[in-house]
């Protein structure tokens, strides 16, 4: 009975290490799921007006997929950088670069629980028109959580990190932002593969085909670019970041 009993915690113990962190966050009522396997695998879900939108990273290549009536588009952000570059335009500069604000915190002793994961309360104390102003925030020091949520800003590729307002703090709660739950469980393989486009929409790598069997046809410049793939790279980077 002992050396079962073993086994079986054994067995819970390696599952629990394999598993995924699963989060849910909602910005500005706006639900976020983000799967984390580890550092080179994860991937972002989000719902907007114009439909679902998934960011993957595999094996440190990022993709961006789009579902709408149209059909499925699969992006390969680094490829369509590389290709960006060539005409000499940055996608960096279509990146709003923040300026870090300036504020002070005070830490109080209030634990407080929030998507299951326990927090503690801090006020951030900023300063507008020379007077100061008092904001609640519940950060959380869990090393899962911090390494998930870390990611977690990577992916929205916004230049800063969003949620970590200390190192090794991450924000669960704060005005419009909240943490609904935070998992770890196995999720299957195939949820970080890309979808399989047929007829559905162009991939980047269709697109890509063609562009090559079209190349000498439409070659408008010595680097063999076309302006309309310029326009459609710099487009497509504006929209992205």
């Amino acid at each position: 009975m002992i050396k079962r009993n073993l086994i079986v915690t054994l067995m819970a113990m390696i599952t629990l290490l394999q598993a995924d962190n699963v989060v849910k966050y909602n910005m500005n009522g706006e639900v976020i799921e983000f799967m984390y396997k580890n550092p080179t695998t994860f991937k972002m879900v989000t719902n907007t007006e114009d439909g679902k939108v998934e960011i993957y990273h595999i094996n440190k290549k990022s993709y961006v997929v789009s579902y709408a009536s149209e059909g499925i588009t699969v992006v390969d952000v680094n490829a369509m950088k590389a290709k960006a570059k060539l005409t000499g335009f940055d996608p960096s500069s279509v990146i709003q670069k923040q300026e870090k604000p300036k504020f002070t915190i005070k830490k109080t002793a209030k634990t407080v629980n929030v998507g299951g994961i326990r927090g503690s309360e801090w006020l951030v104390i900023s300063k507008v028109n020379a007077k100061d102003y008092e904001t609640k925030v519940v950060v959380t020091n869990d090393t899962d959580v911090v390494k998930t949520m870390r990611s977690m800003s990577d992916t929205m590729m916004l230049g800063t990190n969003l949620f970590e307002i200390e190192m090794g703090y991450v924000i669960i709660k704060a005005d419009g932002m909240k943490l609904e739950s935070f998992k770890s469980k196995n999720v299957p393989s195939k949820e970080y593969k890309l979808p399989q486009v047929t007829n559905v929409g162009e991939t980047f790598k269709e697109r890509n085909k063609r562009d090559k069997s079209d190349e000498i046809a439409k070659r408008e410049n010595d680097s063999g670019i076309s302006s309309e793939d310029v326009d459609n790279a710099v487009n497509l980077l504006k929209s992205l970041f």
